[in-house]
């Protein structure tokens, strides 16, 4: 009977930290929902460059600004080739 009542415990145990974990990626998942389209442009440049905001927030300010630059002008660039693969499409006919 001890080992049954270890067993549930350990089910009880993996079923609290699973619904820990689940807490955890909700309220990541709305935070995320809160920030503007721009700050998760940033935080998707971030994490493709393995940075966090947190280690962004801690550089010397000119390499912070140097970061920020890049960011802005990657996601121009990849705004303009969005922009010019949606104009090519409507001259071709073609839906993407």
């Amino acid at each position: 009977m001890a080992a049954g009542a270890a067993s549930s415990g350990a089910c009880a145990a993996s079923a609290s930290a699973a619904s820990a974990n689940g807490a955890t990626a909700a309220q990541a998942f709305l935070a995320y929902m809160k920030e503007t389209p721009a700050q998760q442009l940033e935080d998707q440049w971030l994490a493709a460059h393995h940075l966090t905001r947190k280690a962004l927030d801690a550089m010397p300010a000119k390499q912070r600004e140097a970061i920020m630059k890049e960011i802005e002008a990657d996601i121009k660039r990849q705004l303009k080739q969005a922009a010019e693969k949606k104009t090519a499409n409507k001259k071709t006919g073609i839906l993407v």
